[in-house]
């Protein structure tokens, strides 16, 4: 069928159905298209959020760094400067309700605050521990409107770390305010803990400027950032507010439960209600995480609307679009299906006729199938295929007849010649059998000769075995003994050898000794210089503290050369402990080297003595290895003549062998023939029930019934050939004689049974089947 037969071609309207199918499956995949960018759009949006809280909280982090460095400074100075006002008044103590170093007061010396003030460059406050608990006196911190605090009590986190003697370092809320604040406990000479020394450093110009950064992000057209803190700041309080409001909208959204969430995880990504400037709640998006320590939790985000726009009018279009698709393809469908439908019908009819046996086609069957024939699609081809079918099988059905009597003729041959022939196999198979019992004895015969020989073969095989394996052992005693003298050879050598290697190292040892004594003097002088150099650097700081701010870059280096001359005294120490200690064993290593070096010279002698004892062994078995060797080549020669004998039986044993296999299969093809004959004859027998089948098969098809001469088999039941030629049909009106007319360019169709004669069936014609014995 080609293209060219227009639009009523079947193939064309399959075509537009497929393409019709094809737009649905596109517009399924279109929506799955907006799915999967509408999901996109939210990863990217959760990505850009997400980095950008990332670089606020980094921010924070950083400005969080400036300030523990800066309060780390401080309290580095304030240890210096309480460690030389150690050095000078005596271990602080707690008297009074107030801290004092020596006699001079400190808890309430303003003077001395401030020094300590100016000195660290922060601000600073002195504990006093009063029981169990610790407050701050006197301290620089000041509130919002520049006034000094008064007395305050230290957190729990303080009091925790300082009643075991340790410093803490930590964000601390003094009065409503966040500090970093290092705390320095102060022991008296017991060893308790009496007071403390703070460095804070106000966190709110940090945070002032982390808001600003956050004030200054933008992001879209109604996107924003903001911080979250607890109720309590750093100590993590239920009542969430924000520490840096969203610009430009509303400060609060559907239940506020959200804020909450924000404070409990800490990190991560939500969607939440969010109040309208026009009324009501719109659903927003955003991410978060937390800058530690401060109680912050930073958030950027917007609204889920403003995020996926784009998607939204791409998802609506092809919604709309698949909708109309969906619509005109099932319309179509219906259409094509009601074309396609009736002509089928048509051809399906003639078929089903043809399948109950009805070759003949009535007048309105053939008007109608002509009809459907010269259609140009599909089903004009089935019409047309239908009619030369039914003309095929016309034609077919008169040369199954002719085939029947030939196949008849044969049969009657086939069964005289075969019925002839099993007999002939019976006799030739009973004589077969007497040949192969006779050659099966001679075989038994055969192998139980066979069996005697080789349990003696094995006997002699089991002496010859024993033999070789006493000359190989003497061989290998002999050069073991062999080996084993040279090894003691060289073993006297080699311990001849150490001997000296051990009076030398003795000699090395005892000189190292004597530069342990050497070292140990060396260390002796540098532990004095260091000793000195402590002393000045000790004078120098104390001058330099008495010279005031002039001196205090002086007593840093004194501090510091104070404390490498007391590193230097300790490694000298060490050092001459090390010494000390070499000394004493190389003295024990020296005495250990000259008892080894005794043993190794008895050692010495007991290795000659063993060498000759071995030359004797050497001799010994070079005698019994040479008469071994005489009797195993008495034995070899005893091998070769058993190997001849049973070569000679095996011979005898395969002829036997054989001769019985030759005449067992011999005897067997003939039984297989004979029964080769009954399957035959069985054929035979199927064979005459093919030709009752084809006559069967021509009366079924409504043919004239042809009797056929075939030997042994009955004739086909007239009764059932009548009903199977004569089967009521509910259109038997239509079975009237066929007209023989066919109009110019029709397709002529003739009469059943004119395909071949009556008469008799040639006695051989090519493609026939004949039987020949």
């Amino acid at each position: 069928m080609k293209w060219g037969k227009g639009f009523s071609s079947l193939r064309w309207r399959l075509s537009a159905v497929t393409g019709l199918l094809l737009l649905v499956a596109l517009g399924c995949l279109g929506v799955l298209s907006v799915i999967l960018v509408k999901h996109e759009a939210q990863q990217r949006a959760a990505e850009e959020t997400t980095q950008i809280v990332g670089l606020l909280v980094q921010s924070g982090r950083e400005l969080q760094g400036v300030a523990v460095q800066r309060a780390n400074q401080g309290y580095q100075q304030a240890s210096f400067l309480i460690s030389r006002l150690r050095a000078d008044q005596g271990a602080p103590a707690a008297r009074d309700d107030g801290l004092y170093f020596g006699k001079e007061k400190v808890s309430g010396n303003e003077q001395f605050l401030a020094q300590l003030t100016q000195f660290t460059g922060t601000d600073v406050s002195i504990a006093v521990r009063r029981g169990d608990s610790f407050v701050r006196t006197l301290t620089s911190l000041k509130d919002g409107q520049g006034r000094v605090l008064g007395e305050a009590p230290l957190s729990p986190q303080e009091l925790q770390s300082l009643s075991k003697g340790a410093y803490y370092s930590g964000v601390v809320m003094i009065q409503g305010r966040l500090y970093q604040v290092y705390d320095m406990p102060l022991a008296d000479d017991r060893g308790n803990v009496v007071g403390a020394i703070g460095i804070e450093v106000a966190l709110q110009p940090y945070m002032d400027r982390l808001a600003d950064h956050i004030r200054s992000v933008h992001i879209g057209s109604r996107g924003y950032a903001f911080a979250v803190k607890a109720g309590d700041g750093a100590t993590g309080g239920q009542a969430p507010t924000f520490a840096v409001p969203p610009s430009g909208t509303p400060t609060s959204g559907g239940d506020g439960s959200w804020l909450q969430k924000m404070v409990q995880t800490g990190r991560g990504t939500m969607e939440y209600q969010w109040a309208a400037p026009g009324g009501g709640v719109e659903p927003h998006f955003a991410a978060y995480d937390t800058v530690p320590d401060w109680g912050w939790v930073i958030a950027a985000g917007g609204p889920v609307s403003d995020l996926t726009q784009g998607a939204a009018v791409l998802e609506r279009t092809l919604i709309v679009s698949t909708a109309m698709l969906l619509v005109i393809s099932m319309v179509l469908s219906a259409l094509t299906a009601g074309g396609l439908a009736r002509p089928i019908q048509l051809a399906a009819r003639g078929i089903r006729r043809v399948a109950r046996g009805e070759l003949r086609l009535s007048d309105m069957e053939r008007t109608r199938m002509k009809r459907t024939a010269l259609r140009k699609d599909e089903v004009g081809d089935l019409a047309r295929g239908y009619l030369v079918m039914v003309e095929k099988m016309t034609q077919v059905s008169g040369r199954l007849r002719e085939a029947a009597h030939t196949l008849g003729a044969g049969i009657g041959r086939a069964k005289g010649s075969t019925s002839t022939a099993e007999e002939v196999a019976v006799s030739l198979s009973l004589s077969t059998e007497q040949i192969a019992a006779g050659a099966a004895h001679q075989a038994e015969q055969a192998a139980r000769a066979r069996e005697e020989l080789e349990v003696l073969a094995q006997l002699l095989a089991g002496w010859e075995a024993q033999f070789r394996g006493v000359v190989k052992q003497s061989v290998e005693a002999r050069g073991v003994a062999q080996d084993a003298r040279a090894v003691m050879e060289a073993w006297e050598r080699s311990w001849e050898n150490l001997v000296a290697k051990m009076e030398e190292a003795g000699a090395r040892v005892g000189r190292l000794a004597d530069h342990s004594l050497v070292i140990s003097e060396a260390v002796d002088l540098v532990s004095r210089l260091a000793r000195r150099t402590e002393l000045l650097a000790l004078n120098a700081g104390i001058e330099a503290a008495r010279a005031g701010a002039e001196g205090r870059g002086f007593a840093v280096v004194a501090e510091e050369i104070r404390s490498l001359a007391e590193q230097s005294r300790d490694n000298a120490a060490q050092i001459q402990r090390r010494a000390a200690e070499v000394g004493a064993d190389a003295a024990e290593a020296r005495q250990a080297m000259e008892e080894s070096r005794r043993g190794l010279v008895q050692g010495v002698e007991t290795a000659g003595r063993a060498k000759g004892a071995f030359d004797q062994v050497v001799s010994a078995l070079g005698g019994i290895a040479t008469r071994i060797e005489e009797m195993a080549g008495a034995q070899a020669q005893m091998a070769v003549a058993r190997e001849s004998m049973v070569e000679n039986m095996r011979g005898v044993l395969e002829v036997a062998r054989e001769t019985s296999a030759a005449t067992q299969e011999l005897s067997s093809g003939f039984g297989e023939q004979h029964h080769l004959f009954r399957l035959l004859k069985q054929e035979m027998k199927n064979l005459e029930g093919l030709g009752e089948s084809l006559l069967d098969v021509i009366s079924f098809w409504g043919l004239q019934n042809t009797s056929l001469s075939i030997p042994s088999a009955s004739p086909p039941d007239s009764e059932n050939a009548q009903q199977t030629g004569s089967e009521p049909d509910s259109g038997a009106e239509e079975n009237e004689a066929a007209s023989r007319e066919v109009p110019s360019g029709e397709i002529e169709v003739p009469e059943p049974g004119s395909g071949g004669s009556a008469g008799p069936a040639p006695a051989e014609e090519p493609g026939a089947l004949v039987a020949r014995t």
